[in-house]
Order: C-alpha cells, then sequence, then structure tokens
C-alpha cells in the first residue's frame, strides 16, 4: 500500500514491468474548436485542368479553440535525492485564436505554360514551451504539437525533411513555373496508361516563428528556409477509365546549415526524392 501522504495525490506510479498501462485512456490534448472560413475558386475549364490548372483561388480562416494539454507528467516528489517522482498529468487551458490565409494563382502563358504562385500566411496568438526542455518536467512541453505549424515535406518546402521547423506564425510562398513534355504521350505500363506529361521548375521559402505578438520583425533572413525544385507530372488512366496522376519530384536545400539539428542526428540529405499516384 501506498503511505497515505502519497495516495491523497492525483497522481500514479508507473510499474517497471507494465510502463505503458501508464499511458492507457490518458488525455493528452483536447480542444472545443469554432470555425468561420471563407473561399473562392475560379478555375478555366481546360482540357489539362486536373494536371495543371489555371486560375486562382483564395482562402481565410478564422478558429477559436479552448485547448487542454498535458503540460508535464512529473510531480517533483523526492526530498533526499533518490529518484522517485510521481507521474500524472499536469493540465494546461488556452484560449486560442488562429488565422489563417492563403492565396493561389495559376497564370496561363502562351504554348500551354503556366506560371503558379503561392503564398500562405497563419497566426496563433501564443508563445509555446519547447517541444524539449533539459531542465522541465518529464516530457514537458512535448504535447504542444496540435498548436504548432510545421515546414517541411513534399510541396511545403520539399528540400528537407518533415517537421523541420515549427512555431505558432508561419509565412511561406511557391512560385512555379510548367510547360509541357508531351500531349499525346501514349505509353503502358501493366495495367497504367500515360497520357500526358508536364514538367515544373520551383522555388521555395518559408519560415515560423514562436512569440507571443504579432511582430513581424522578429522574423529575420535567418529564419527563412528556402530550396529549389523540378517535378515531372504525368497524366495517367487505369483500368481505362479511372484518371490518376503520377509524379517525381526532386528538391535541394539552400539552408541546410540554418536548421537545428541534434549532433547524433544525420544532417539533412543535399537531394531528397518524392513519387507517388494520386486521384
Amino acid at each position: 500500500l501506498l503511505p497515505a501522504d502519497v495516495a491523497r495525490q492525483d497522481s500514479t506510479v508507473v510499474d517497471p514491468q507494465h510502463s505503458l498501462s501508464f499511458y492507457d485512456g490518458m488525455q493528452f490534448f483536447s480542444a472545443h474548436d469554432l470555425t468561420f472560413s471563407w473561399s473562392y475558386t475560379n478555375l478555366k475549364p481546360t482540357s489539362d485542368r486536373y494536371l495543371m490548372p489555371e486560375g486562382r483561388g483564395l482562402n481565410l480562416l478564422y478558429r477559436y479553440s479552448l485547448a487542454t494539454v498535458a503540460d508535464s507528467l512529473a510531480q517533483l516528489t523526492s526530498t533526499d535525492g533518490i529518484p522517485r517522482d510521481m507521474l500524472g498529468p499536469a493540465q494546461r487551458h488556452f484560449r486560442v485564436n488562429e488565422y489563417v490565409g492563403s492565396y493561389v494563382e495559376n497564370l496561363g502563358l502562351p504554348f500551354d505554360n503556366v506560371i503558379s504562385l503561392q503564398l500562405i500566411g497563419a497566426y496563433r496568438n501564443l508563445k509555446l514551451k519547447s517541444s524539449f526542455d533539459p531542465e522541465g518536467g518529464f516530457f514537458e512541453g512535448r504535447y504542444y504539437w496540435p498548436l504548432r505549424y510545421y515546414l517541411g515535406g513534399h510541396n511545403f518546402l520539399s528540400g528537407y525533411p518533415y517537421f523541420t521547423s515549427s512555431g505558432t506564425k508561419l509565412v511561406y510562398c511557391r512560385l512555379g513555373y510548367a510547360f509541357p513534355l508531351s500531349r499525346r504521350l501514349s505509353s503502358q505500363f501493366l495495367n497504367f496508361t500515360f497520357a500526358k506529361c508536364y514538367a515544373e521548375l520551383f522555388a521555395e521559402a518559408g519560415a515560423v516563428g514562436n512569440f507571443s505578438n504579432a511582430r513581424w520583425g522578429k522574423l529575420d533572413t535567418k529564419d527563412f528556409l528556402s530550396d529549389l525544385g523540378a517535378e515531372l507530372r504525368m497524366q495517367v488512366f487505369t483500368f481505362y477509365r479511372i484518371p490518376m496522376t503520377a509524379f517525381f519530384q526532386v528538391a535541394r536545400p539552400l539552408n541546410r546549415d540554418r536548421v537545428e539539428r541534434d549532433p547524433e542526428e544525420r544532417p539533412i540529405d543535399k537531394w531528397r526524392y518524392y513519387f507517388g499516384l494520386t486521384l
């Protein structure tokens, strides 16, 4: 039996033989959201609109959240230097206002060429703890991840790994130039028929910040990451009817030295590759 002064605490002793059972049913993050959004889309009815659309889109969003986060899982109870801290979720409550805006412009040029521009800005009115605090409690700050914006990965700074940078404010820009390689491609592989092929050259830049107010001066040049890349995009049909898009993309990061990484982690690759099929 536990001592009376310990039993009165809202905490749990973890059995080393069944440590994972402590996490069963524990709530690390919850939120009640109220969202208002508005979107505008104007696409031209071109024959290649599914492969390389032309037109523009605008999206605006406001979200109000009442969030509850497990701020820490440690309650320091040892007084004699022997580590036997009690574990229990220390909850923290937030009122979050979120604002997101995005703009996309795909401008058609002669000979079926397309130049594209994408801009995204996002803002949450809070500053969060770091995901790891060596002087904090057990897993302190780890469970704030649903309140962060992330940069990295396919078509969101493709030259960098997923979740490279995170914060509560975000700016992102992508500029691309696409042109047809073949509009009457007739090749087959297994049950896939390749009909058209486009190529695109693109450049991306973005930054995230974790500060409490809306002073964009907090973001300076060293906070921005950028890359260059190219993509092959093909219109594919399978079973003669189902339209799909196949892509192969390669990207090169330009600011690998600005990414803070653990010394034991391997450095960011000089080239990153993506391929896939989408409906």
